[in-house]
């Protein structure tokens, strides 16, 4: 059964958050673009709130179903793989929006330009850092919910 995550490896765990991630990252942004509810320059705050929340629900998932605790460090590394499998994830996305262009998607003109020939890279390659960055920072609060979780026994 797809579901069944008792049998689940901790790459498949990573991995399905991981693509459950970059899929709510697309929608939300998508969505809130569409109806202007928020502007491209301030996208960040979808990315971020994405990101943090999933980690914190991907190591609190895999904890509960794991019959031993996990300790801080282990946990921190499985939410910087996950966090590393949603950059991979991402690669596609980035591609399709440097391919349609950013003044097709009106991003130019909202946040100006500085270099009109390496714009669109460099745009969305500090986009990229943050999401990389934010991983980082998320990694770390997650490190944390294991420790929280009682019932289970640590494993070092």
């Amino acid at each position: 059964m797809m579901f069944d995550k008792e049998n689940w490896s901790p790459k498949k765990f990573s991995w399905y958050y991981a693509i459950l991630m970059v899929v709510s990252t697309v929608l939300f942004s998508f969505l809130f673009l569409h109806f202007n509810i928020i502007g491209t320059s301030n996208l960040r705050y979808i990315y971020v709130v994405v990101i943090i929340v999933g980690t914190l629900v991907y190591i609190r998932d895999f904890t509960k179903h794991r019959s031993k605790r996990i300790s801080f460090t282990k946990a921190f590394i499985h939410c910087a793989r996950t966090g590393i499998y949603t950059c991979i994830a991402l690669i596609p996305v980035i591609i399709a929006i440097l391919l349609i262009g950013l003044p097709k998607l009106d991003m130019v003109d909202e946040i100006g330009k500085l270099n009109e020939a390496n714009y669109p890279f460099g745009f969305m390659f500090s986009r990229f850092l943050e999401i990389s960055s934010t991983f980082l920072i998320s990694s770390f609060l997650g490190a944390f919910i294991p420790g929280m979780m009682r019932g289970h026994k640590t494993i070092q």
